[in-house]
């Protein structure tokens, strides 16, 4: 039995999430980013402790970014690779783009990102391609029923060569670095599926940043600071005005703390309040919950679109027509 941790970080300012639209789940597109930067906190974001901050403001959980994947797979600041769920799995993601045949987005493909990096390190491609996102689509392809030899699971390239996605190569241009080819892929996730794949879900908790506070500030920070000090023993106004009073309860406390007593309020001094007082950071929106969620890459309906089995056996029946690029979905009713 494989074991796999998928931390949830909900893209919630994402375009793609805000359209909400949602869909049955009927296959599963593999993806790789196609750039040197193994780091998740390049596309994952708002950092939870173990990502890192992206300083671009690049990330894809951002208005105005066409991208927008389920899951990702890459390393975290400490190196680490992890898998992090972006987007519930019953959310139509914005990942394969369209083909001559149409797109898979819009089929009910749940699609996941691979951070490549220079596609030449055999330790990474080891334990990000043949280790957690092997684990994470034999588990997919468990939990939507799917037979890893068909092709309802595909790559971005097999996906082109259907018709149902833009031209790019990944990540068979990846494997083929070592040797290996889709089929390889597909051999490895059935092998995890009959091992079997526990998932342990970790609710990504987003860090906080809080400004800098010092005598004379005064606004919303200044509240939650003073409730924070009433909340540490003290019995200062909680007003929202950074006075006499409120500096000589940040000094009191600053060195009941051991800390520099200069009665600013910086990082050190924020962390050590909310530790003593208990007060956590706002937990991360659940991707598994009913909030309206994805829409497509080329129109954003206003109502959300449910893809139902009579639905997708049309499109089946349709595309079977069109040079019998869905033929092998027959072997999986």
């Amino acid at each position: 039995m494989h074991h796999l941790t998928i931390h949830r970080l909900c893209f919630t300012q994402s375009d793609c999430y805000k359209a909400g639209v949602k869909q049955k789940p009927v296959g599963v597109q593999v993806h790789s980013t196609g750039a040197n930067n193994p780091y998740l906190k390049r596309y994952v974001q708002p950092d939870d402790g173990l990502l890192g901050k992206n300083m671009n403001g690049n990330s894809h959980n951002r208005p105005g970014g066409n991208v927008c994947a389920n899951a990702y797979i890459g390393r975290l600041a400490d190196g680490a690779v992890a898998v992090y769920q972006t987007l519930p799995w019953d959310c139509r993601c914005w990942l394969s783009g369209s083909g001559k045949n149409g797109n898979a987005n819009k089929l009910g493909f749940v699609g996941f990102e691979i951070c490549e990096d220079n596609t030449e390190n055999r330790g990474y491609f080891d334990e990000a391609v043949r280790g957690a996102a092997v684990l994470l689509t034999a588990y997919l392809c468990k939990m939507l029923d799917i037979n890893p030899y068909c092709n309802r699971l595909e790559d971005h390239a097999g996906l082109h060569g259907m018709g149902l996605a833009s031209n790019h190569g990944d990540i068979g241009l990846w494997l083929k670095k070592f040797g290996y080819t889709f089929d390889d892929f597909r051999e490895w996730v059935s092998t995890a599926m009959i091992d079997g794949v526990e998932v342990e879900y970790v609710e990504a908790v987003p860090v906080v940043e809080h400004p800098t506070l010092r005598r004379g500030d005064s606004g919303e920070a200044v509240v939650y600071l003073q409730t924070l000090l009433c909340d540490a023993g003290d019995t200062i106004p909680v007003d929202g005005k950074f006075g006499q009073k409120t500096e000589a309860s940040v000094r009191a406390f600053q060195q009941a703390e051991g800390l520099t007593v200069d009665g600013v309020v910086g990082t050190k001094t924020w962390a050590a309040l909310e530790a003593a007082t208990g007060h956590d950071t706002e937990p991360a929106p659940d991707p598994a919950a009913d909030d309206p969620v994805g829409p497509d890459d080329e129109d954003v309906p206003t109502d959300p679109v449910i893809m139902t089995q009579a639905d997708f056996a049309a499109l089946k029946a349709s595309y079977a027509a069109i040079s019998g690029i869905l033929r092998k979905y027959e072997t999986v009713g």
